[in-house]
């Protein structure tokens, strides 16, 4: 029987670049890591990036922010407003010294940044590595808040419940103490009718 290697995993990457010499550079970087095998899709362009988003769910998407039909960061826009949150890990490519750049990318959901030019490598295979697992620590993170607002919901319910149950038997108290003092609910004498 084959053993597993443990460390070894598989992921799915989308790699967006306008130029096919820069996905082809990407590919061949991520095709020569030791640690993990990925299966790789590539677009050309912003729009296609979308559609292969929707269809394929990769676990991370590498996107040239700079794309002819739509920029990288409208494209991040967009897949955040359908889910409401980014669905898989995104790594940015940016010109050299574009930091203002970057720093959109990440305030619309990118995991990290890097420079186009040193996008290769182990710097890239790193930087694939973390924002996917980084991307499953918020989605773990997630699916416990929306766990835990579900269990609040309930208790509160629940609680709603037992005060109404609470509230109807304290009526029923006062009107059994009521009736057992010889008072009526208005404070009047209760008496029995006489026989005749």
């Amino acid at each position: 029987m084959e053993k597993l290697n443990i460390k070894e995993r598989q992921s799915s990457v989308l790699i967006v670049a306008a130029a096919p010499e820069d996905r082809a550079a990407l590919r061949d970087a991520l095709s020569r890591d030791p640690a993990a095998r990925h299966v790789i899709t590539e677009a050309e362009s912003g729009l296609r990036a979308l559609e292969v988003c929707r269809a394929w769910k990769p676990d991370c998407l590498i996107l040239d922010l700079d794309l002819p039909d739509l920029s990288g960061l409208d494209a991040l826009k967009e897949l955040t407003a359908e889910e409401g949150e980014m669905t898989c890990a995104v790594v940015a490519l940016v010109g050299a010294g574009d930091a203002q750049l970057a720093f959109e990318a990440m305030k619309r959901g990118a995991i990290d940044c890097l420079e186009k030019g040193r996008a290769g490598g182990t710097e890239l295979r790193g930087a694939v590595s973390q924002a996917i697992e980084k991307a499953e620590q918020r989605r773990r993170a997630s699916a416990r808040e929306h766990e835990l607002i579900e269990k609040i919901l309930a208790l509160e319910a629940d609680l709603a419940v037992l005060r109404r149950e609470a509230a109807g038997r304290g009526q029923e108290v006062e009107a059994w103490q009521a009736a057992r003092a010889g008072v009526g609910p208005s404070g009047a004498v209760v008496s029995r009718p006489e026989r005749g």
